[in-house]
C-alpha cells in the first residue's frame, strides 16, 4: 500500500513576514481615526447650522446612487452594440423600462426604443 503524505496547511496570515509590514501600517491608521473623532466633535461645534445643513445634505446626495428616470441623457451600456456611443434622452418611465429618444434616429421614422435601466448608462461625451 503506497504511503500517504501529510499535508500541512500554509502558515496563517498572521505568521508571514509580510503581516510584521502591515500591522504597524494598520496600527497607524487607528491612530488617526481616534484622533479624528476626538477632533471631529470640536469641528463640528466650530460649524455654523447653515453648514452642518449644507453638509449633511451633501452626504446625503452622495450616498444615492444616481438613477436614470425622465430626461437622463444616456448611451447604451453593452460597448459592443453601437448605441454605445450615441447619445438619447430618456423620455417615459415604464417602471421596470424606460423609453429613450436617440438623437441619431431622428430623422428615421421610429424615434424611441425600449430598455430595461441595466441597458443603460449615462451618456458622457467622449
Amino acid at each position: 500500500m503506497p504511503k500517504i503524505s501529510s499535508f500541512s496547511p500554509a502558515p496563517p496570515l498572521l505568521c508571514t513576514p509580510a503581516a510584521s509590514t502591515i500591522f504597524p501600517f494598520l496600527s497607524a491608521i487607528r491612530d488617526i481615526a481616534q484622533e479624528y473623532e476626538v477632533i471631529k466633535q470640536d469641528y463640528w461645534a466650530e460649524l455654523t447650522t447653515q453648514k452642518t445643513d449644507l453638509i449633511t445634505a451633501l452626504q446625503n446626495a452622495s450616498s444615492q446612487p444616481d438613477t436614470i428616470g425622465v430626461g437622463s441623457i444616456v448611451a447604451h451600456a453593452d460597448p459592443y452594440r453601437t448605441l454605445y456611443v450615441e447619445r438619447g434622452e430618456v423620455v417615459e418611465d415604464l417602471g421596470e423600462e424606460v423609453v429613450v429618444a436617440w438623437d441619431h434616429w431622428q430623422n428615421q421614422s421610429k424615434k424611441t426604443d425600449r430598455y430595461f435601466r441595466d441597458e443603460l448608462r449615462f451618456w458622457q461625451p467622449q
